[in-house]
């Protein structure tokens, strides 16, 4: 097997350069990536705010609400979006220590049967 690495010459001396630095630095930054990427959500005590208005984003939003008790809401940030699916909550399940839920949006509620609904 032969060392593909880089030799540097130092006052007379050999020294081999580290080349696992650069592949250690991705590693390490792409699980910073990873956990932030999960971290939809940013909670005061039991106000979470969302990090967007996606519903994979407020998804995960739900699920740490899920695991906290008493009284929670949920902020959405200002945000104009179109969904193609539906976000869904079943208190039944998962919400065992939940005792009131509330998903608040930034924006003015709209009129109730209001074509352009807004939050």
């Amino acid at each position: 097997m032969e060392y593909q690495g880089s030799f540097e010459r130092h006052r007379g001396s050999v020294t081999r350069r580290n080349s696992l630095l650069p592949l250690a630095v991705c590693t390490l930054l792409l699980l910073v990536f990873a956990v932030n990427g999960y971290s939809a959500c940013s909670w005061s005590t039991n106000v979470g705010t969302a990090a967007s208005c996606t519903t994979t984003e407020i998804g995960y939003c739900l699920t740490d609400a899920s695991s906290k008790s008493g009284e929670i809401i949920v902020q959405l940030p200002a945000c104009s979006v179109s969904w193609s699916g539906a976000v869904s909550v079943n208190m039944k399940t998962g919400f065992a220590n939940v005792t009131k839920l509330t998903i608040k949006g930034s924006g003015n509620p709209p009129a109730v049967g209001s074509s352009n609904e807004t939050v």
